[in-house]
């Protein structure tokens, strides 16, 4: 599964190509996501990783349940999950935002896109049902972006950990000067101690 998006600033392709989830992957997400309303059978596949060989970002399927699933992309780091939370509770997320309105031309063709992959995860026989006998839904997967946010004029983000993941998962992202001053490191260290075992003395293998 590879996609590209460009990045018009830098004049970059970044390469967006997932990993199989493989069943220690499963078991590392499941503790990642002990607390939070979550199913294995969401995952599609693994979409980034940290240094220590654990899945940061997840896949999730688009339809879940017969309703659109609005994340795409599902950050499951918890040591980056609690970064995300600590940004918000200082206003990152209308941060974000300001710095968006700058750029809302490029955020139009960046959820254009992430729309687009969405869609594409859809198998032909979810197509189907979803266009014959779930006409809303089908719908509703057409008109909304990121976080299943209906888009409009004003770039809105919702939470940090969507944007966070988005930008980990496809290596690109509009607000990406922000994202890259407000989390430069995106790796827990050694004396981190979270439920995937993602510090280093327990890294796989050792």
């Amino acid at each position: 599964m590879k996609h590209y998006i460009t990045n018009r600033k830098r004049g970059e392709s970044p390469l967006f190509c997932p990993s199989r989830s493989t069943s220690p992957d499963i078991e590392a997400i499941k503790r990642q996501m002990e607390k939070r309303n979550f199913s294995p059978s969401m995952i599609v596949a693994t979409a980034k990783r940290c240094i220590w060989g654990f899945p940061q970002v997840i896949i999730c399927r688009p339809v879940f349940r017969l309703k659109p699933f609005p994340t795409t992309f599902w950050l499951t780091c918890p040591w980056l999950v609690k970064k995300c939370g600590e940004w918000e509770s200082r206003g990152g997320v209308k941060s974000l935002e300001l710095f968006m309105l700058q750029r809302q031309e490029t955020w139009s063709e960046y959820n254009m896109y992430l729309r687009t992959l969405r869609l594409s995860l859809l198998s032909r026989g979810e197509r189907k049902f979803l266009r014959i006998y779930k006409r809303s839904k089908w719908e509703s997967l057409h008109r909304t972006i990121i976080g299943g946010i209906r888009e409009n004029t004003t770039p809105t983000m919702k939470c940090l950990h969507l944007q966070v993941g988005a930008w980990l998962a496809l290596g690109f992202h509009p607000g990406g000067k922000w994202l890259e001053e407000h989390f430069p490191f995106i790796n827990c260290d050694s004396s981190s101690d979270f439920p995937c075992g993602s510090c280093g003395k327990h890294r796989r293998g050792k």
